[in-house]
């Protein structure tokens, strides 16, 4: 009996110190995030996605910097987030047709950009000090070599 529970314990502790470590792909997630710096924030009306004169003034402000990007070791990315209207779809959609708005305004500005757009349901209250409904312009280190190597080698990297 006694061997019989020494067994469980060590198959326990075993299990508890897999399960304690990360996969190795959670370090590569943790490193992309890590990194990720917010260099503007566009703010909407509650269930608009039509641009204030304040989100141009924010976005005519970010053009120079996004100009002067190292690409391609530099990704953005334009997240939208929305809280205010229906149910998760509708604000998921309701935040990606905010980013793109955001998007298509800085393209006028620099035709060759090409961020990432994502769109986001965020829960009510959840936001903190942040306007819920806003997109934010934000730049990662391009861990993966992003749009520089064929999608197949990312891939099996």
């Amino acid at each position: 009996m006694r061997s019989l529970l020494v067994g469980f314990w060590i198959a326990f502790l075993c299990f508890a110190a897999v399960a304690q470590s990360p996969p190795p792909e959670a370090a590569e997630t943790e490193n992309y995030f890590a990194d990720r710096r917010v260099l503007g924030t566009v703010n909407f009306d509650q269930d608009s996605h039509q641009l204030t004169e304040e989100g141009r003034r924010a976005i005519s402000a970010l053009v120079p910097q996004l100009r002067s990007l190292e690409e391609p070791r530099r990704l953005v990315r334009i997240e939208g987030f929305s809280t205010s209207c229906g149910n998760a779809g509708d604000r998921v959609t309701l935040s990606m047709i905010r980013a793109n708005a955001v998007g298509e305004a800085i393209r006028q500005r620099l035709p060759k950009f090409s961020p990432t757009l994502t769109g986001h349901a965020v829960a009510i209250g959840t936001a903190g000090s942040l306007a819920p409904d806003r997109v934010e312009i934000v730049l990662y280190d391009n861990l993966l070599d992003i749009d520089t190597v064929d999608i197949q080698e990312a891939i099996t990297r």
